[in-house]
């Protein structure tokens, strides 16, 4: 697995939250009139934060941390990669508690650049998690209150922003003019919704799931190679894990131009992978034997239940030495 590609996932179990609180002090005369007091702001409240995406990532990963934690099946997958040991030096180095994210969304823009967005309980939560993040900062560059809680400065050695939008809060790296769009955004009132032409099927689909990673643009493999021929003119993806009536399900939904042919040639795919040292390792050889395919004009949707517990021991026999060196990276704070 590709380091973009594994800090995607574990980049859907880290996020955080919190505020500060303002006082008004009013003084008044004995015979003095009421001041006049200006009308409070509209708190800030985001949308669905794929109507919040700035720029063009490359892929992107939406989830509930707060689901994964709490669903069994996919409590297990979380624990292989992600254990409560981790979880836990995750919360004392940021103060976030991943039981109590409801929705996180991870951007990532390629070559380091990644930009995450995580509603917490509240919004005073959202402000003091980068009030915290701003203490804990060895440089600070930038401090402020109004109109938004902002820090931004080096962690160590790598920079980081972080900024709280109402009860969500936004973390980035190396995605300054990102960020810049997005509060240019929310102050306009305006959304940045994930737009493209199978933006809006994908959403359909996947928004709701507790566990989506998604590519907006073509994977462009090589076309030496079968699958390369097969997904030669594929435009975007979506790969899912949801639990239904106590199962783990994987999806994937491919969309693109797909040839004549193309439901037979993915069960001979999925059958070949599934008789590999690899796919016995991940369980796909059990996952195989219910796996339904659908193939509708420019949709392919791959979908089968999937054994929890040997998905996650096989994640963590391939990922566990690639994952840990991630997870010990300062990706929030350290």
């Amino acid at each position: 697995m590709s380091p973009p590609r594994a800090a995607a996932l574990a980049s859907t179990l880290r996020v955080g939250a919190g505020l500060l609180a303002l006082a008004l002090v009013v003084g008044c005369g004995a015979s003095a009139p009421p001041p006049t007091r200006s009308a409070p702001e509209a708190p800030v409240r985001l949308g669905p934060l794929l109507d919040h995406v700035p720029g063009e990532p490359a892929w992107m990963a939406l989830g509930s941390p707060s689901i994964l934690l709490e669903e069994p099946s996919l409590r297990t997958v979380v624990d292989s990669i992600a254990p409560a040991e981790w979880r836990e030096r995750f919360e004392l180095r940021t103060g976030v508690r991943l039981g109590e994210v409801q929705r996180a969304l991870v951007l990532g823009y390629g070559e380091g650049r990644f930009l995450i967005l995580a509603r917490l309980p509240d919004a005073e939560q959202a402000a003091q998690t980068v009030t915290a993040a701003g203490m804990r900062m060895n440089t600070v560059e930038v401090s402020a209150e109004e109109p938004f809680a902002r820090r931004v400065g080096f962690l160590g050695t790598q920079r980081r922003e972080w900024v709280a939008v109402g009860d969500v809060l936004v973390v980035g790296a190396g995605v300054g003019p990102e960020i810049a769009e997005l509060l240019a955004a929310v102050r306009a009132e305006r959304a940045l919704p994930w737009t493209g032409p199978d933006a809006d099927v994908l959403r359909a689909r996947h928004e709701r799931e507790p566990a989506v990673w998604m590519m907006p643009r073509p994977l462009e493999l090589p076309v030496d190679s079968g699958l390369g021929l097969l997904l030669a003119r594929e435009r975007a993806l979506a790969a899912s894990l949801d639990v239904r009536e106590g199962r783990l399900w994987a999806s994937l939904t491919l969309r693109g131009e797909l040839p004549p042919g193309a439901d037979a040639n993915f069960r001979q795919l999925a059958a070949s992978l599934a008789n590999s040292d690899l796919g016995a390792v991940v369980g796909l050889n059990l996952a195989e034997r219910e796996l339904a395919v659908r193939v509708d004009g420019e949709q392919a949707h791959l979908e089968a239940p999937w054994p929890a517990d040997v998905l996650a021991r096989g994640l963590r026999v391939l990922f566990v030495d690639e994952l840990e060196a991630l997870l010990e990276e300062p990706v929030l704070a350290r």
